[in-house]
């Protein structure tokens, strides 16, 4: 009987490689940065073929063939081919957003980081230059805690205009903002980092990925756990397998059907009385943004299609309530506020300031972002930063 199965056992596993091997050829001419990748899974494809070859006669040898054959069907062609596509989500780390260049460094509160020490982001693992710790005398700080708007870089822009002007002509940035944080992350950086930079002022612009359905568990949840060795380096598995990563976000849009969102609204508003109160405890003042967007005029498709939003039709309002509460808070507990969603929603020339996706800024939003932002901090922080610039 095992003579029988023997030529269908060959045939099956010589036939598994075929569209193996030409998943990498084409990884490799879509993405040359994969060689290294695909020659491995081309040796040992090859020597598969050899050891078929020197295995012949051996009663055992259909018996371990088969599962070979299955696992280069289901497992190590997909993950090359996935490869080839680009990656808008990378779910290996859970509830982050990039776009296919971008490497990220996992963390154990923060869920990621970009990788310190790479070129363009500092030590803190943030785009930027590296933030002097402890302060340098005669440095008016300004401490950014926001989302893929702020990581836009705008404020240093903020920090160009504030150089210009005498009271604030010693300024200095520390942004730590980055894509796909949410207030939760916001409230983890300021119990880090609060005390350790030494901000004069903090800027605070959460208002996007808090409202974005999760493909699982909301952040907080995510980065209360307890990690250990083994969570860790299946963590790595999971990061750098393309096949894992797009298994998740199929099965997280096919289970999750409450449209469960990565920050509750309670949360939210929890998130940012935490933060404004760990900064006032130290006469620290925090200045809120609301984020603009033209969704009122045209949600982008993709915010559907890639499970964002559970409709094109709740967009705008949930961004709404989440900046109605960011209002509502703010003004109960006598909070400086810069809407910056109804300044920009007064200009006849809006869609013309913001990006096909609505969210983030054209060169000329941002110039006139960091006009707004920079006036207001003007307001807040003329009598701090004069006396400071004056030291020697």
């Amino acid at each position: 009987m095992s003579g029988a199965r023997r030529p269908a056992s060959d045939v099956l596993y010589v036939g598994s490689l075929l569209p193996l091997l030409a998943a990498a050829a084409v990884l490799v001419w879509h993405r040359p940065d994969a060689l290294p990748l695909a020659l491995g899974a081309g040796t040992l494809a090859t020597l598969g073929v050899f050891g078929l070859r020197r295995l012949t006669g051996r009663s055992w040898r259909a018996e371990w063939l088969l599962p070979v054959a299955v696992l280069n069907l289901l497992v190590v062609t997909p993950e090359l081919a996935l490869r080839v596509t680009p990656r808008e989500r990378d779910m290996g780390i859970r509830n982050a957003y990039l776009d296919e260049f971008q490497r990220l460094t996992s963390d154990s509160d923060l869920l990621w980081t970009l990788p310190a020490g790479t070129p363009g982001v500092n030590t803190l693992g943030f785009r930027g230059p590296e933030i002097a710790v402890p302060k340098p005398i005669g440095v008016c700080r300004i401490l950014y805690l926001g989302d893929s708007v702020e990581a836009q870089g705008y404020p240093w822009l903020v920090e160009a205009h504030l150089r210009e002007r005498g009271p604030t002509s010693c300024v200095d940035t520390a942004n730590l903002s980055l894509g796909g944080y949410s207030s939760y992350h916001g409230r983890v950086l300021a119990d880090r980092y609060g005390t350790r930079l030494d901000p004069d002022l903090v800027v605070v612009g959460y208002g996007w990925n808090d409202h974005w359905r999760t493909y699982g568990e909301p952040d907080s949840t995510l980065g209360g756990r307890r990690h250990t060795w083994w969570s860790d380096a299946a963590d790595q598995v999971v990061r750098r397998s393309a096949l894992i990563r797009a298994l998740r976000v199929a099965g997280g849009r096919v289970l999750d059907r409450r449209g469960q969102v990565r920050v509750e609204l309670g949360e939210y508003v929890e998130n940012l009385r935490a933060i404004e109160q760990t900064f006032a405890s130290r006469g620290v003042p925090v200045l809120f943004l609301t984020a603009p967007t033209t969704h009122d005029l045209r949600v982008p498709a993709y915010l559907e299609e890639q499970g964002y939003a559970a409709d094109a039709a709740t967009v705008h309002p949930l961004h709404r309530q989440y900046g109605d509460a960011l209002r509502t808070v703010a003004a109960e507990s006598n909070w400086r506020l810069l809407d910056l969603e109804v300044a920009f929603a007064e200009r006849s020339d809006r869609e013309s300031l913001f990006l096909a996706d609505g969210i983030h800024f054209t060169e000329t939003g941002l110039d006139l972002l960091a006009e707004h932002v920079s006036a207001r901090i003007v307001e807040v922080l003329v009598a701090t930063c004069e006396e400071t610039c004056r030291q020697p």
